[in-house]
Formats: C-alpha cells, sequence, structure tokens
C-alpha cells in the first residue's frame, strides 16, 4: 500500500457521522455524512469492486464563503460512490455525492429499489458506464460535459433543468425529481 493510500484510509476511518454546512440548505431532510477532525466532508471514492482508492474532502472556506472540493489523492478513473441496493439491475449514474443523495431520495419518496452510482465527475460517468456494460441509465448534470458524456456513454438518459439533480430538489422539489426518474426508466 502507498503512503497516499494510509493516508486516505486513514482519514476515512477516522472520520465520524456528522452534519456539514454543506448539507445544511440543500433540500435533503436529515442527510449526515463523515465529517473529520477539521470539520470537512469526507466522501469515500471507492471502485467498482469496493476497494479504497480515495476521498473527496469538502470544506467551507469562511473567508470566500464557497464550498471547496478537492480529490485525494486525485480524481481516480472509476472512482464511484455507490447508494443502495447493488442487485438492482439498471444503476443510475449521476455525478456528484448530493446529486446521487437527491435522486435516492426521490427513489425512496416513489418507493422504488434504488442503485444510484456516483461518479464525481461528468467524465467518469462514460469510463464508469463502459464497466457495467451499458446496463446503466444516467440523471446528467446540465452542462456541455454532462450532456456529452451521457450521449457518449450511450444508456438512456435525462438531463437536470437546474446544473443537476440537487439543484432540481432544491429548486424544483422532490416530486419534480421523481417525475424526472420516472421519465428516465420509461425511456430505459
Amino acid at each position: 500500500m502507498m503512503v497516499i493510500e494510509k493516508s486516505v484510509y486513514q482519514t476515512v476511518s477516522e472520520a465520524r457521522p456528522g452534519c456539514h454546512t454543506y448539507l445544511g440548505n440543500r433540500g435533503i431532510k436529515n442527510l449526515v455524512g463523515l465529517v473529520d477532525y477539521f470539520g470537512d466532508l469526507i466522501i469515500p471514492m471507492r471502485n467498482l469492486e469496493g476497494g479504497l482508492v480515495g476521498l473527496q474532502r469538502v470544506h467551507w472556506n469562511a473567508q470566500t464563503r464557497i464550498h471547496e472540493k478537492t480529490f485525494e489523492p486525485g480524481m481516480v478513473p472509476g472512482a464511484i460512490f455507490r447508494i443502495g441496493d447493488e442487485s438492482v439491475s439498471s444503476p443510475i449514474l449521476c455525478s456528484g455525492w448530493l446529486t446521487g443523495m437527491s435522486i435516492a431520495e426521490a427513489c425512496h419518496q416513489m418507493r422504488l429499489s434504488i442503485h444510484v452510482i456516483c461518479c464525481f465527475t461528468s467524465k467518469n460517468i462514460e469510463f464508469v458506464a463502459s464497466r457495467l456494460q451499458n446496463k446503466a441509465m444516467i440523471y446528467a448534470d446540465n452542462d456541455m460535459y454532462g450532456d456529452m458524456a451521457a450521449k457518449a456513454a450511450g444508456v438512456p438518459y435525462i438531463t437536470a433543468i437546474g446544473h443537476d439533480a440537487n439543484d432540481d430538489h432544491s429548486n424544483l422539489g422532490i416530486f419534480y425529481v421523481c417525475k424526472k426518474i420516472m421519465e428516465l426508466r420509461k425511456n430505459a
């Protein structure tokens, strides 16, 4: 194991469930994430087999009043975060972790068995979809990269109205995200 891997493993294993400012105003009820000693949100990044390959750190910068996202040791092709039941045959792929949480909440609202795979970047969605032998669906970000990645993956997809599904959730409500997911499933 490389030194950086030990550092990532230690950070993930020492993080504890807690609230974070990033989660506060994003429309998802009672969402708790892993928070480290410094107060940063820690999102473990795993490969498709489940091995820890890195982490995404979300840090609140009080001076600029923005959330800064970084990858440690860097963005790893194929890195994912899974939500739900892995036995569901057609997972929904999305870019961000919070986007995935909004999709998961909408699926729970509709009482659907879910398997959401957060791919961290639009570019990584295409990579992950190819590894899943095109048995996935995509809730794409509403930007040039999200659209290009979804089209290139060659699987059914829908595009968010806001920047992503979490924006749709925050601005238009959970039932709008439910409607988009039903549209996606119909097209699959």
